[in-house]
């Protein structure tokens, strides 16, 4: 009886390429990488993909204001100033983001531009959290 579930297991693992991965496991992974990544859990609270056309001038917001206002927000989460990154760490981690697709940073003679972005003033709520899983 061992043997056949083990077996089935092994089939359905070589059948599938990859492990089954509860939600609960990956909430709680989202939840852990969230709590220890403030650029992350400020993207998540924070950051939505700019929508498409909703102006004739793409819009954008300065590197270091978008700093500045991740900063405020992760000491005001209890974020120790020592785990905040500074403006080019912080640019970094939001480009490589997969969360909030489409972060394009543009250089110019007026300081650095973030594109495809729209920060929100507040947090998102719990109901938009369960839109957002993956």
């Amino acid at each position: 009886m061992l043997l056949a579930w083990a077996v089935r297991g092994a089939s359905r693992l070589i059948q599938q390429r990859s492990f089954t991965i509860p939600p609960s496991s990956e909430t709680a992974l989202r939840l852990w990488i969230h709590s220890t990544d403030p650029v992350l859990a400020w993207v998540h609270a924070r950051v939505d993909a700019a929508l498409p056309g909703t102006s004739q001038k793409i819009q954008g917001i300065k590197s270091s204001e978008a700093h500045s206002m991740f900063r405020k927000w992760a000491l005001q989460e209890g974020f120790l100033e020592n785990t905040i990154p500074a403006v080019s760490g912080f640019v970094q981690r939001l480009q490589a983001s997969k969360l909030v697709p489409g972060i394009i940073i543009k250089h110019g003679r007026q300081g650095n531009w973030l594109t495809g972005l729209t920060i929100r003033t507040n947090d998102r709520d719990a109901a938009d959290d369960e839109d957002d899983s993956p």
